[in-house]
């Protein structure tokens, strides 16, 4: 993997493919670029493809400190800076969603669209409880009681079980300090309402079969948000059933650049 250094941390990413709109993949809490790698071999043959790896994340340094989604979103400004890559599209799995939200209303002018796949947002009332729950479970670095909370809401008995495993064992790489700060502040401290408010550049949102956002309320503070999902795969979708998020990526690739003329309806938005 390529790095730069960023104020004397290591930030990792791949890079791959040359030519049209420039892809960039941001993957989710204690995981890696590897989340996408049935993506970049997909679109590197069409587009520049660049994942990275998080700050905290994969071949990424991990100082100890707060990992907000601020944090995060200025590390993935900062190395599209660097690496001259302009108007990406942008796609986020899981909290690299609320990333990649976070990007686009702190920067409207460097993505061209964004695409969450299966991120947390507006969770009600009875998911905050069960997530405060296990931001104290990282805390303690009880993994165990962790993933036997999550694990019925992220895999379905028809996801792969080797890939399950593989899933599994990177996040189990992952160090404790980074999961529970990561988790705390894209779970329970983020503010959706206002990043959503913020976001000005179309906006698409592919759930699984139980996703994780409440979509009604994203649709509220999103009027123009495309809306799908996947069908037959838990939270991995991007590894699962890869030819579903391939082709979904493209058709709005293709979707947000004929509608971006339509650019003031998010101008207007009142926040």
């Amino acid at each position: 993997m390529k790095q730069l250094t960023r104020d004397g941390v290591r930030l990792a990413y791949e890079e791959r493919g040359v030519g049209g709109n420039a892809l960039l993949f941001i993957h989710g809490l204690g995981f890696d670029h590897t989340t996408f790698t049935p993506q970049i071999a997909h679109f590197e043959r069409w587009h520049r493809v660049v994942a990275v790896d998080l700050r905290g994340h994969g071949a990424s340094d991990a100082p100890r400190q707060d990992y907000t989604m601020q944090v995060l979103a200025e590390d993935v400004a900062w190395l599209s800076e660097q690496l001259n890559i302009e108007r990406p599209v942008v796609v986020g799995h899981s909290m690299g969603g609320n990333v990649a939200l976070t990007l686009a209303a702190l920067y409207p002018d460097l993505p061209s669209s964004i695409t969450l796949i299966d991120s947390l947002l507006f969770p009600s009332l009875e998911m905050r409880v069960m997530l405060e729950e296990l931001g104290k479970a990282l805390e303690r670095a009880n993994l165990g009681e962790v993933r036997g909370k999550v694990e019925p809401l992220f895999f379905l008995p028809s996801d792969d079980a080797a890939l399950r495993g593989e899933m599994t064992a990177v996040f189990s790489r992952a160090s404790q300090h980074v999961l529970h700060s990561a988790f705390v502040q894209h779970t329970v401290m983020y503010d959706a309402a206002t990043f959503t408010a913020a976001c000005r550049v179309p906006v698409a949102y592919i759930g699984s079969a139980k996703p994780l956002a409440d979509l009604a309320a994203l649709r509220s503070a999103i009027p123009e948000v495309v809306i799908a999902q996947t069908l037959g795969s838990g939270h991995f979708s991007p590894v699962m059933v890869p030819d579903q998020i391939n082709a979904m990526i493209a058709r709005f690739i293709t979707y947000a650049a004929a509608t971006n003329s339509l650019q003031p309806q998010y101008n207007n938005r009142s926040v």
